[in-house]
């Protein structure tokens, strides 16, 4: 079962509690929230225009509403990060099954982080996964690093939701 995350929780109290007060600042506060359910805009502005407040049944709906939003992004978030581990734990299986049937030597294999493209990626994401600066392409060792998204060591799900930072693999030929 997922539920929403403790600040997603306040999110949604503190909506209601926006919708609920009837002053005109706190309804435009509500309108600026990305999460909401633009159908009740027009709904809130007029309780603006009029300054009338918003029933308390219409705002349970709409608070609804804001709160399944918030819980879509959760689950989305929550399918991203198992995505993206069972991808990692995919190329890492592959390796060592060539490794185990001696097609490549350990030795040959070095793994690289590398950053999705964003406007503002998490850097101290990328310094805990390799202790070094972002810009610097890292080598290490196959055997001995796991990809940054696994749930190995001290990466916990919660540093590693959102995360778009990835481990690549790569046979080196010498």
């Amino acid at each position: 079962m997922i539920g929403l995350t403790t600040v997603q929780s306040d999110y949604v109290a503190r909506a209601r509690d926006e919708l609920l007060s009837g002053e005109p600042d706190q309804l435009r506060a509500y309108l600026n929230r990305k999460r909401r359910d633009k159908r009740f805009d027009r709904t809130i502005t007029a309780a603006i225009r009029d300054g009338k407040p918003i029933p308390t049944n219409l705002v349970a709906r709409i608070i609804g509403r804001y709160s399944d939003s918030l819980l879509k992004l959760r689950a989305d978030t929550i399918g991203l990060h198992e995505t993206f581990a069972a991808l990692g734990a995919s190329k890492d299986i592959a390796f060592q099954q060539a490794i185990a049937k001696g097609a490549v030597r350990a030795e040959a294999i070095t793994k690289g982080w590398k950053h999705t493209p964003q406007d503002h990626p998490r850097v101290q994401r990328v310094v805990d996964a390799d202790n070094s600066r972002l810009d610097r392409f890292i080598v290490i060792v196959f055997v001995r690093h796991r990809p940054p998204v696994s749930d190995s060591g001290a990466l916990n799900s919660q540093r590693c939701n959102h995360c778009l930072v990835f481990a690549f693999s790569r046979l080196q030929t010498w």
